[in-house]
């Protein structure tokens, strides 16, 4: 186990994890954002709702598609 550790602490820096942190949060941003949208502009009853759901999962896959390329470029950029 200590090898595991040992080893990893050689190959991630700090750049890395705070990389990580800055698209989870972007990540997390986006996905509450996009739902909460296609969620409160759903209309019609339970059948709206569901597909509303269905949408707002749709949307948010792509939008961290996106964001993981955009935030990938941004972050190579800033610290390469």
């Amino acid at each position: 186990m200590r090898v595991f550790f040992d080893n990893f602490a050689m190959m991630v820096s700090p750049v890395d994890a705070l990389a990580g942190v800055v698209k989870a949060g972007a990540f997390g941003l986006a996905i509450s954002l996009v739902s909460t949208t296609v969620g409160l502009r759903a209309q019609g009853g339970g059948r709206a709702v569901g597909q509303a759901a269905g949408r707002a999962v749709e949307l948010c896959c792509a939008a961290i598609f996106l964001l993981d390329f955009l935030t990938t470029a941004a972050l190579a950029r800033l610290w390469a």
